[in-house]
């Protein structure tokens, strides 16, 4: 019998890392070297330990195919950081055991009697999303990514929305671009959420987006018809009641629990960030463009010491600070 030293991190790399090659190789993780013997009997441990935790935690209601998974994507950082320094540098298990001692995430003992009987590793997945005709729309990797594979479209920041594994990342923009995402939640007949994107929920490794059925109904309240089929609205009335209803306690819900946030459209245009009516004309209060929703969304965050990337995400000022103290 052989004890191996596992952290609950290790099964991330269950379902996150390369696939197991029969020689010495290179993880597309950390780039480093590692023998056969060290790769097969970790992964083995991990899928120990993930299996541990599934026949223990009858909560989970999940199974390993399952979109929501309970016991993984915490910390898929730290669990880089177990391979990179712990175990891929050295040449034997024992050796990394023993280096092991001073990382909190390796704080689990699992007993491994025989690992040629354990289960097959489970390799990395990228669903295919697919419309109801069948064409693909995108790829999703629940805590890595979900990529917008129609040509046709193009996001602020690109195509490629990166996922935290132990975060909900919440998406914000235009009305028109956060629907090119929402569009990626649903199944392929647009009858269901399939998981990829919640409203106001916990979603660790996906993606929190606003739903609510109240901008149509604060549209009835504050539209008037003026012709056959013409419409005029209070869009400034519209736009604050549903701020202030909606929009504001669901952004601030996210920013408490320090979720990521990606912007979908540009904060830097002014058709973004103001309100315009059916015909493309800015809204005006008192000489004033009014803003929209969006450009809301973007002077709350940047309120609350968030700065915009190039790549669309809004990261906390003091972790800019401390990313540039490390490079």
């Amino acid at each position: 019998m052989k004890k191996l030293l596992c952290g609950k991190n290790c099964l991330v790399a269950v379902l996150l890392s390369v696939t197991v090659f029969l020689t010495c190789s290179v993880s597309a993780q950390t780039g480093y070297l590692y023998s056969e013997k060290t790769y097969k009997t970790v992964m083995q441990a991990c899928q120990a330990y993930m299996d541990y935790m599934y026949k223990r935690d009858d909560s989970s209601q999940n199974t390993l195919s399952g979109v929501k998974i309970k016991h993984t994507g915490r910390a898929v950082a730290l669990s880089r950081q177990w391979y990179g320094v712990v175990v891929t540098k050295t040449d034997s298990f024992e050796d990394g055991e023993k280096r092991s001692e001073t990382f909190p995430v390796t704080d689990n003992l699992i007993e491994v009697v025989n690992l040629e009987s354990m289960p097959a590793i489970i390799p990395p997945t990228q669903p295919i999303l697919t419309d109801r005709k069948g064409k693909e729309m995108g790829k999703f990797e629940r805590g890595r990514q979900l990529i917008i594979t129609d040509p046709a479209i193009l996001l602020y920041g690109g195509n490629v929305i990166q996922l935290a594994p132990d975060k909900t990342t919440t998406i914000t923009g235009t009305m028109d671009d956060v629907e090119v995402v929402a569009l990626r939640g649903r199944t392929s007949d647009g009858k269901a959420l399939n998981g990829i994107t919640l409203s106001g929920e916990v979603n660790d490794g996906g993606v929190n987006i606003l739903r609510s059925p109240r901008w149509g109904e604060l549209k009835k309240e504050y539209g008037k018809k003026v012709g056959k089929n013409e419409w005029v609205y209070d869009w400034e009335s519209i736009s604050n009641k549903f701020w202030e209803e909606i929009n504001e306690p669901w952004l601030e819900a996210a920013v408490l629990l320090g979720d990521p946030i990606r912007l979908e459209s540009n904060p830097a245009k002014d058709r973004a960030i103001f309100v315009t009516d059916a015909k493309g004309e800015f809204v005006l209060s008192n000489g004033k463009k009014v803003p929209s929703i969006f450009g809301r969304e973007v002077a709350y965050i940047t309120s609350k010491g968030y700065k915009i990337q190039a790549d669309g995400t809004a990261i906390k000022k003091e972790l800019c600070r401390t990313i540039l103290k490390n490079i």
